[in-house]
């Protein structure tokens, strides 16, 4: 059977998404799937709709309590994108969708610190 596959397309993924591992832990009842973009991808910015260039990646942990009678974790590396009306913005992501029951449980800092908006002004001096 196909888990990658199904699990694809039931997280409503777009060829931007792919799933690297599935890991299964049936004594528990557990399933962790780990996605990633595609290499190449292009992304737009989530807020204007403009093609936006990939800046930096955020990991965050995503819950479902029964995705297939499992407890369902995503690992997600999830894009931010540097907008040259919006500035930078994290990527939509197909799992948070209207009536998705998955639950973001948290997120670690991009592994470089963006640079700020072309609008942002330091106003402390």
């Amino acid at each position: 059977m196909d888990h990658t596959g199904i699990f694809s397309a039931t997280l409503g993924l777009s060829l931007l998404w792919k799933i690297d591992r599935i890991s299964f832990v049936d004594e528990i009842g557990r399933v962790d799937l780990f996605i990633t973009c595609s290499s190449g991808a292009r992304f737009s910015c989530p807020v204007c709709g403009q093609d936006a260039q990939l800046c930096d990646i955020r990991e965050e942990i995503w819950h479902h309590v029964d995705f297939f009678r499992y407890s369902a974790f995503l690992h997600a590396s999830v894009p931010l994108v540097d907008c040259p009306a919006c500035g930078i913005n994290t990527v939509s992501v197909p799992w948070s969708r209207s009536g998705s029951r998955f639950v973001l449980l948290g997120k670690r800092r991009p592994s470089r610190a963006p640079r700020p908006a072309a609008n942002d002004t330091d106003t402390d001096g």
